[in-house]
């Protein structure tokens, strides 16, 4: 399914090359950065050496959507030079190593000694009355057990089959007003990978035609060895729940009072019930070999100008509530 979608949905747009840069004739202030700076350019050769790699052993429609996607992710790069990014080469060193990371699917921790992950990108580029599509995902590249062929078709769920059931990316239930341009997009990062576990963090966000587009993250953990997605109670019992959702809260309540400069601000009405039931939710967790962040989007927490909110948990502190056995990250 994922294979057929990435060769159905890839457009084959008219852009230029997504290939490196030649630094005699860098032109923005990034690209001067990277050419002036020894290891942001070695950096870059690498991360251009993956794509190419990458793209070299891909069928025409999936280069195309991978090229498509390669220059997204250029003109993001290039928002590392905007006046809230205190450090420009640190920026571009984090987008570098991310986007190398993404292409080469190689997970952030963990022994990654599990089967090998194939980057899919499934690209449309939008116009007025249709969809805008960025979806860059994952998927096992050889899929043999019921973990990895489950950890496959949830990764597909990500691109939202009810918008891409069809060529036009339109449904009868959600259907394109005709002055704009409705997006989707999703990243898949694999955050954790051994034999045993894979967790990976999807970041997304969904814009149809309201004041501004909503963004959103979840996560894909599932236990390989058994085939399933991993569960609160196969970490924790009942009575450590509220633990959990007072560490959170407290780690909330000390963000938000950075964020919004207000040393008394709390938590707003109703909010501690939607921790307690983030920490209950595994979507909500995403996994590290040393920590665990449990994710909420925009307005959940506070105002959408405040952002997502993240509480991060050390693997230290979670093994020691845990019950004996748990599946974390090791």
């Amino acid at each position: 399914m994922i294979r057929r979608l990435a060769l159905t949905f890839a457009m084959l747009a008219v852009a230029p090359s997504a290939q490196a840069f030649d630094c005699a004739k860098a032109s923005t202030k990034v690209e001067k950065a990277i050419c002036a700076d020894p290891k942001l350019k070695a950096a870059d050769d690498a991360m251009t050496a993956a794509y190419v790699k990458v793209k070299n052993v891909s069928e025409a429609a999936a280069k195309e959507a991978m090229r498509l996607s390669q220059l997204r992710w250029i003109k993001r790069r290039e928002a590392c030079d905007d006046d809230t990014v205190s450090d420009l080469p640190a920026c571009i060193a984090e987008e570098t190593a991310k986007r190398q990371a993404l292409i080469k699917a190689t997970p952030e921790t963990g022994p990654g000694d599990g089967g090998d992950l194939t980057p899919v990108f499934i690209q449309k580029e939008g116009k007025t009355g249709g969809w805008d599509i960025d979806l860059n995902l994952l998927r096992f590249t050889e899929a043999k057990t019921n973990g990895e062929f489950l950890f496959d078709r949830e990764a597909i769920a990500l691109a939202a089959p009810s918008l891409l059931e069809n060529s036009t990316l339109g449904t009868a239930t959600l259907k394109v007003a005709k002055d704009r341009i409705y997006g989707k997009g999703v990243s898949l990062s694999p955050t954790y990978a051994s034999k045993r576990l894979i967790s990976a963090l999807a970041e997304g966000y969904d814009d149809t035609g309201g004041a501004h587009g909503n963004s959103w993250k979840r996560a894909i953990t599932v236990m390989l060895d058994e085939g399933r997605r991993l569960t609160f109670s196969d970490l924790f019992t009942r009575d450590v729940t509220g633990i959990l959702a007072k560490l959170c809260n407290d780690q909330l309540v000390a963000t938000r009072k950075v964020r919004t400069e207000d040393p008394k601000i709390d938590l707003e009405e109703g909010a501690d019930i939607i921790v307690l039931a983030h920490v209950k939710d595994l979507e909500r967790w995403a996994f590290w070999a040393n920590y665990a962040d449990i994710m909420f989007d925009p307005y959940e927490i506070g105002s959408y100008a405040e952002g997502p909110y993240a509480c991060r948990l050390e693997m230290g502190k979670l093994r020691t509530l845990a019950v004996p056995g748990a599946p974390l990250p090791n």
